[in-house]
C-alpha cells in the first residue's frame, strides 16, 4: 500500500511541476521583413542595445540606444512604457536575446527581437541610418 501510495504521489508531484507557468522570457523573433513593416505601421518603442560606437556607425531610424553593457542598462529601460510594445535589435541578435529576461523582468509585456540582429537587417538591404 505504501508503495502504491508514493508512485501516486510522484506521479500527482510531476504533473504539478509541469503544469506550473513558468514566465516566458522568449521575445518573439522577427525577420527583417516582418520587423521593418511593424515599424512602419506607427509610433513604436525602438531600442538598439548595442555600444555608442555601434549606434553611431549605424542603425535603424527612430532607434534609441540603450547599451546593453552599461552598468545603468536597467535603470535607462526605466523611461519607457511597459504597456507599449518593444522592439529590439543589437548587431547579430546575441546581446538583443540576453537583454529580453531584462525587459520581461521589468513588465515589459510584448518584447519584439530582430531575428540576426542589425547584421542580417542590412543583409537584407534595409535602410540604416548614419
Amino acid at each position: 500500500m505504501n508503495r502504491y501510495f508514493l508512485i501516486r504521489l510522484f506521479v500527482l508531484s510531476m504533473f504539478f511541476a509541469c503544469c506550473q507557468s513558468q514566465p516566458n522570457v522568449n521575445a518573439i523573433k522577427l525577420t527583417p521583413k516582418i520587423f521593418q513593416d511593424s515599424l512602419s505601421r506607427g509610433a513604436v518603442q525602438l531600442i538598439d542595445v548595442r555600444t555608442k560606437k555601434e549606434f553611431n556607425s549605424g542603425h535603424i531610424n527612430n532607434a534609441l540606444n540603450v547599451d546593453f553593457y552599461s552598468d545603468k542598462f536597467k535603470d535607462s529601460l526605466g523611461v519607457l512604457d511597459t504597456n507599449k510594445a518593444v522592439f529590439i535589435y543589437c548587431r547579430s541578435g546575441n546581446r538583443s536575446s540576453k537583454s529580453v529576461a531584462v525587459f520581461k523582468a521589468l513588465g515589459f509585456k510584448n518584447v519584439y527581437e530582430l531575428e540576426g540582429g542589425i547584421t542580417n537587417w542590412e543583409k537584407e538591404n534595409y535602410v540604416v541610418n548614419q
